[in-house]
């Protein structure tokens, strides 16, 4: 059989006629030529056909009993199935007017009857040849967006696994750990990306993100394949090779690669970006590509928390951690439902009266087969997860209602210190739910501190400027948390309005004995007062620490030496609260409680 006439039995033509003797002849002429060819009497029954059946193409007379061709047109096009079948009318009418109207309902011809044989198979065949380059147009885009990545061109996720298989299948037979060749899987993140997305636009990226795709694709092309996972994370298939050194030899000169800038055009501006790769190996690290390729990523975050611009192999040990953490998040959200976070309160004491005036709510949680799990495991977890927001909310409700029942009970001059988290910081309801709460609890606002770090406010510029004049409007006091851990600027102290600085431990440990941080801590001391600044040192353990710091007129203190964090009733019954005027009786009286 003929190619043509092999390739137009699968075609189908749909003939809306209600000229009985024009559409059977129509028809014919179309089935002689090898057509499929189905027909309809009216407008009405040519939508229902067309809809069942889905032709090809469909040739409809204009002039049809109950809807018109145009009205068929109209309703075809409603239909997502339906409007994009190719149409040509029919019609008696040959006015230019006529002509106008069919092609602007969006036919794709107009013939004139009576019409010639050739003249209909010639247009149903130009219309056919262009339906066809359309739809293998999108076919081969969709093929493309399936397989590429619409933004670097490297292959997408939907192609690594083809590459895997492939690595594989070249494999002699019976591989074992021991005797199958090295064959590494490369997780590979943009360090510090979330930054550079902020400072400089999703364009710009956008161009940076095609130049780090054609770097990675300069290196890595002559050892396997690298593919794009996401916007900043990519993953490579390597070749087999004969020793682990090699591949190495394959990650570090990705790192060497990487030390040059990329230039933005735009702005002529030079741009570093350094890489974290994680390693992991088939069948060492698993047998199947999801396994592999998320424990090269395990490997991958490691490497970005130890300051990224590096690589690391996968190790067991890795995970274990990881699964630690996602056990500990599921217990930490039903930690507030049962009951298990308490808030204990360690004492501050004013170094020039030698009394207690204020307290700093520190929460703890205590798990019923964990024990007491330390916040240095929790805290974060709960930042990362966003559980911070209804745990600090607690901690908030909590510290201030106890503020009040001290209050009540006859403590004076008093204020609580609660620490605010950067999610917390940026809430836009945070001056509501403050407000909210110093009202339930019938506080005074500057019997409230909050304590923010440098980080939560640098991270979060000039918004932080604005936010923290509206806290201050309320009438709370604002202290800076762990100063000299951070940024430490000057310009820091004169941008944002702090009551209180407070001193990290680190410094204050052995003060006495360090000359280099007695001088900063002096010289800290000296500053802030400049500034109308209180300084509380925290993590004052030794009576000589005490000492330095009273000499040289430190306002505050707390730490171990006084009193470790404790319970509310704890608090509250202890040797050092004098209801009368909240003295303490002796700078040592709790030291060793």
């Amino acid at each position: 059989m003929h190619p043509e006439k092999n390739h137009k039995e699968l075609t189908t033509i749909l003939v809306i006629e209600d000229d009985n003797i024009l559409r059977k002849l129509t028809c014919r002429i179309l089935s002689s030529s090898g057509y499929i060819v189905i027909e309809a009497k009216d407008g009405v029954q040519g939508i229902e056909v067309a809809t069942e059946c889905l032709p090809d193409l469909i040739i409809c007379d204009v002039m049809l009993p109950y809807l018109s061709g145009y009205d068929v047109l109209e309703k075809l096009q409603q239909s997502e199935a339906t409007e994009r079948i190719p149409f040509i009318f029919l019609t008696a009418q040959s006015e230019t007017r006529q002509l106008r109207q069919g092609m602007a309902s969006g036919a794709d011809d107009y013939l004139t009857k009576p019409v010639q044989a050739a003249e209909l198979l010639k247009a149903i065949e130009v219309r056919l040849s262009k339906q066809a380059r359309v739809t293998q147009y999108y076919s081969e885009k969709i093929h493309q967006l399936r397989e590429k990545d619409g933004l670097t061109g490297l292959p997408n996720q939907n192609k690594i696994a083809d590459a895997f298989e492939a690595v594989i299948a070249d494999l002699p037979p019976e591989q074992d750990s021991e005797t199958v060749p090295p064959i590494a899987i490369f997780s590979i993140g943009l360090d510090r990306f979330q930054l550079l997305n902020e400072y400089l636009g999703h364009g710009a990226v956008s161009l940076l993100l095609k130049q780090v795709a054609e770097r990675l694709q300069q290196v890595l092309k002559k050892y396997g394949m690298v593919a794009s996972l996401n916007t900043s994370e990519f993953c490579a298939i390597l070749r087999p090779v004969e020793h682990k050194h090699e591949v190495v030899n394959i990650a570090q000169e990705l790192l060497t690669a990487f030390e040059s800038p990329f230039t933005l055009l735009e702005n002529k501006q030079d741009v570093f970006i350094s890489l974290s790769i994680g390693i992991a190996f088939y069948m060492r690290d698993g047998l199947a590509l999801p396994e592999i390729l998320g424990n090269a990523h395990t490997a991958m975050v490691q490497v970005q928390k130890q300051g990224g611009s590096q690589y690391s192999f996968y190790s067991v040990a890795m995970n274990i951690g990881r699964f630690n953490a996602v056990s500990l998040e599921a217990d930490l959200r039903q930690a507030i439902d049962n009951n298990e976070l308490e808030i204990f309160y360690q004492p501050k004491v004013n170094l020039q009266t030698g009394k207690v005036v204020g307290a700093e709510a520190l929460l703890r949680w205590f798990h019923p087969t964990r024990g007491l799990v330390s916040p240095s495991q929790f805290i974060p977890l709960a930042e990362e997860t966003g559980l911070i927001i209804p745990i600090g909310e607690y901690v908030l409700e909590e510290s201030c209602s106890q503020l009040r029942r001290w209050q009540t009970a006859g403590l004076k001059d008093f204020y609580m210190s609660v620490n605010l988290s950067a999610k917390q910081f940026t809430q836009l309801n945070l001056h509501y739910r403050l407000s909210q709460i110093i009202i339930n609890n019938h506080l005074q606002p500057q019997d409230i501190q909050l304590e923010l770090t440098e980080s939560t406010l640098v991270s979060n510029g000039g918004a932080s400027i604005r936010r923290l004049k509206a806290l201050r409007s309320l009438g709370l006091k604002i202290a800076l948390d762990d100063f000299g851990t951070g940024y430490s600027s000057l310009s820091y102290l004169q941008q944002f309005s702090f009551d209180t600085l407070k001193i990290d431990y680190s410094f204050i440990h052995k003060i006495h004995q360090n000359p280099v941080n007695a001088a900063i801590i002096t010289a800290i001391i000296e500053m802030a007062h400049q500034l109308n600044l209180k300084v509380v040192a925290e993590g004052v353990e030794e009576q000589a620490e005490l000492e330095f710091l009273t000499k040289f007129n430190c306002d505050e203190v707390q730490g171990f030496l006084f009193s470790r964090p404790i319970r509310a009733e704890e608090f509250f019954n202890s040797p050092f609260i004098d209801l009368e005027n909240a003295a303490f009786a002796d700078s040592r009286i709790t030291a060793n409680m």
